[in-house]
C-alpha cells in the first residue's frame, strides 16, 4: 500500500463529506512514540521509528502515520502544551520517558479511566478546579473524552450561574446596607438641624423676653424698680412673685438666684 492508498483508507474512515482538504478538521492528535529501531508501521506500510497517532472525532477510527505522511496530509501537529500534558500523564501513570510506550488503544482507555475517576463528585469541586480540568481536556482534545467535556461545561455553567447569583445577592445586600446607612445619616442630620433650630428659637424667645423685661423696667418708677430687682427670699416667694407679674428668677440654692444670666445673692456677705 502506498501513500495514495493510505489517503483513500483515511477518507474511507472519515465522514462521507470529508475531503483531503478537510482531513485536519476531523482527525485529532492523540499521542506519539519514538524508538531507536523501526518498530512502527505507517498507514502507507512504511516502517517507522517515530509514530504519530490520530483519532477521528466522528467515526472513532485510529490511524498511525510517520512525519512525512503527517505533513502531506496536513494533520495537526502536536503542540508543546499537548506534549507537556501527555508527559504529566505518563508520570502520573508511572510510565517512564516522554512517550506512551503502550498501544494507543490502551493509552486512550487508561486516560479515559483516569479522567472518569476525577469526575467523581465533580459538582462539589471549586470553580478553579473545574477550569483547570477543562483546560486539560481542551489541551488533550481526545474524542473519547468529549462527553466528559460536555458534562463539565454544563457543571461550570451552573457553578458560574450560582456565583453570579451570589454576587448579585451580595451586591443587593451591600446596596441595602448603604441605603440604610444613608437613611440613618439623613435622619441624624435632620435631628441635628432640628436641635439647632430649636436652640435658635429658644434663644430668640429668651431675647424677646429680655427685651420685653427691659421695656417694662424702663416704664417702672424708681420704687418699682427696686422691688423688681430685689431677689425673692425663697423659692416659693420667687414663684409667687413671678405669678403676680414679677420677673423670672431661677433658684440656684443656698440663697443664690440668677436672672438673665446674672447671679444674685439674697443675703450677700458684707
Amino acid at each position: 500500500m502506498g501513500y495514495e492508498d493510505f489517503v483513500k483508507r483515511i477518507l474511507k474512515c472519515s465522514r462521507p463529506c470529508c475531503t483531503r482538504d478537510t482531513l485536519r478538521n476531523e482527525w485529532r492528535f492523540i499521542a506519539e512514540d519514538h524508538k531507536t529501531e523501526f518498530e512502527f508501521t505507517c498507514g502507507c506500510t512504511r516502517k517507522l521509528k517515530n509514530a504519530y497517532y490520530y483519532h477521528n472525532k466522528y467515526t472513532k477510527e485510529l490511524i498511525t502515520t510517520g512525519s512525512s505522511c503527517r505533513k502531506k496530509l496536513d494533520l495537526p501537529k502536536p503542540s508543546k502544551k499537548q506534549r507537556k500534558m501527555i508527559k504529566n500523564l505518563l508520570s502520573h501513570f508511572g510510565i517512564p520517558g516522554e512517550y506512551i510506550q503502550i498501544s494507543v488503544e490502551d493509552w486512550l482507555k487508561k486516560v479515559k479511566k483516569d479522567y472518569v475517576k476525577r469526575f467523581d463528585n465533580i459538582e462539589s469541586k471549586h470553580l478553579n478546579e473545574l477550569y483547570k480540568l477543562k483546560e486539560e481536556l481542551d489541551i488533550l482534545n481526545y474524542p473519547n473524552l468529549d462527553y466528559l467535556k460536555i458534562h463539565l461545561e454544563k457543571v461550570i455553567q451552573e457553578k458560574e450561574a450560582e456565583k453570579r447569583l451570589r454576587a448579585e445577592e451580595e451586591e443587593r445586600k451591600a446596596a441595602e446596607e448603604a441605603r440604610k446607612a444613608t437613611e440613618e445619616a439623613r435622619k441624624a442630620a435632620e435631628e441635628e438641624l432640628r436641635k439647632y433650630y430649636e436652640k435658635i428659637q429658644k434663644e430668640e424667645e429668651a431675647r424677646k423676653a429680655a427685651e420685653e423685661e427691659r421695656q417694662r423696667w424702663k416704664e417702672m418708677t424708681a420704687a418699682e424698680r427696686v422691688e423688681y430687682d430685689t431677689p425673692p427670699t425663697s423659692y416659693e416667694a420667687g414663684v409667687i412673685a413671678e405669678m403676680n407679674g414679677g420677673p423670672h428668677w431661677e433658684w440656684k440654692g443656698d440663697g443664690y438666684w440668677t436672672r438673665n444670666g446674672v447671679n444674685w445673692c439674697v443675703n450677700p456677705q458684707p
